[in-house]
């Protein structure tokens, strides 16, 4: 694998790296996320979730894929995040995916509870653990982190 090194060394071998390691490129990405190319808006885009339990969708663009990254913009608050013991996580675009509207981005995210037993009940069966589809409109969040 290669890894990116900076702008002065650019993309090395892995064994090339060094004591040092690759440079980050987002600090705080998370494990469950999406990064694409959106020829609309001519950036990278990367969406993920903010928080841990009650959390918001973020995102954030860039020219590069290796950045330089703009700070996250709140997209959506899911309402979700603001019943106890439930968790948001998982934010993922899919661009594959076709909006309403032609600057629509379909966005996912996922929920569940931190009670095992709550997957089980009535609430649980028709809310926890299903994917959840948003939108976004990608000129409206370009135009907010100019």
């Amino acid at each position: 694998p290669e890894w990116w090194a900076g702008e002065r060394q650019g993309w090395v071998a892995e064994s090339e790296l060094g004591p040092d390691g690759p440079v980050f490129v987002i600090d705080d990405a998370g494990a469950e996320c999406s990064i694409h190319w959106d020829q609309r808006i001519r950036s990278y885009i990367h969406v993920a979730t903010y928080g841990f339990g009650s959390a918001d969708i973020g995102l954030r663009t860039a020219p590069a894929l290796t950045g330089p990254w703009s700070e996250p913009v709140m997209v959506y608050r899911p309402p979700e995040s603001e019943m106890s013991g439930i968790m948001v996580y998982a934010a993922m675009a899919h661009p594959e995916v076709s909006g309403p509207g032609p600057d629509e981005l379909s966005v996912t995210y996922a929920t569940n509870s931190f009670e095992f037993d709550d997957l089980f009940t009535e609430f649980g069966s028709e809310h926890l653990y299903w994917p959840r589809v948003i939108t976004i409109d990608v000129q409206e969040v370009k135009a907010q982190i100019r």
